[in-house]
């Protein structure tokens, strides 16, 4: 049977192309929902959480022990909207969580899912434990920071908006030490990452904490950095033993 002048094949490339272009074009229009639920979800949490921005702010500034100040027209609300924005996004992670994996799920290996699902549900508990810890050492922190006050020479005066960003920060810095042992659990678990490979290289991950601490510790001083880089020495040898038992054993 003669084929046409044009041919039969190039219209089935033609078909093949325009198949390609919607598949990705599709992608694209999913990905754009995702985000868009995203965005929605921490705007209205973001919302809800500024309606008690102010009982938020009496939680955080507890442990300040002094009155704090605001020296600029704005400074109060801006700490109010940055407050109110953290616990929103917080709050919102499980939801925005589940959007994203919504996205993804269908690209990801069944074999993966398995471990994705309860990492993601772990990340989420373990940063909890994280910022948990953080506030609750921060009366010792701010005691500390206050001891440097000298009755008729010097005393401190904080502003409320450098106050929020080193409470924020140091909040932010523990969550996402205590989620060490959670990592290295599925990498261990998955063959990445062993116990001997750690030990053997425990110098240079010592090294590696103190200086992720000087890097993300809230203040400048060596308080601050040794305050965060106790906890994550601690959880890095507790870390070795979790990737020792995570560990696939050979059979």
């Amino acid at each position: 049977m003669q084929e046409g002048e044009g041919g039969e094949k190039p219209p089935k490339e033609e078909n093949s192309a325009d198949g390609k272009r919607m598949g990705f074009l599709n992608h694209l229009e999913e990905l754009r929902k995702a985000l868009l639920r995203i965005l929605l979800t921490l705007v209205s949490g973001t919302i809800v959480c500024f309606y008690f921005a102010r009982q938020l702010l009496t939680f955080i500034t507890h442990p300040a022990g002094i009155v704090l100040q605001y020296i600029t027209p704005f400074e109060a609300f801006f700490a109010q909207l940055k407050v109110a924005f953290a616990l929103g996004l917080y709050i919102t992670l499980p939801l925005n969580a589940f959007f994203l994996w919504q996205f993804i799920a269908p690209a990801i290996h069944r074999r993966r899912k398995a471990f994705i699902v309860p990492f993601m549900v772990f990340i989420f508990i373990f940063f909890t434990v994280g910022a948990a810890f953080a506030y609750y050492i921060l009366p010792v922190t701010m005691k500390f920071f206050r001891s440097f006050e000298m009755e008729g020479t010097l005393e401190a005066h904080w502003t409320i908006g450098r106050y929020v960003d080193f409470v924020l920060r140091m909040l932010i810095g523990f969550g996402m030490v205590f989620e060490g042992p959670v990592v290295v659990f599925f990498l261990a678990r998955m063959g990445i990452l062993s116990a001997g490979t750690m030990l053997s290289k425990w110098k240079w991950f010592i090294l590696g904490i103190f200086i992720l601490a000087a890097v993300i510790t809230p203040g400048q001083d060596v308080f601050s950095m040794m305050l965060l880089a106790a906890p994550l020495v601690a959880l890095y040898f507790i870390s070795i033993l979790v990737a020792w038992l995570a560990y696939p054993k050979r059979r």
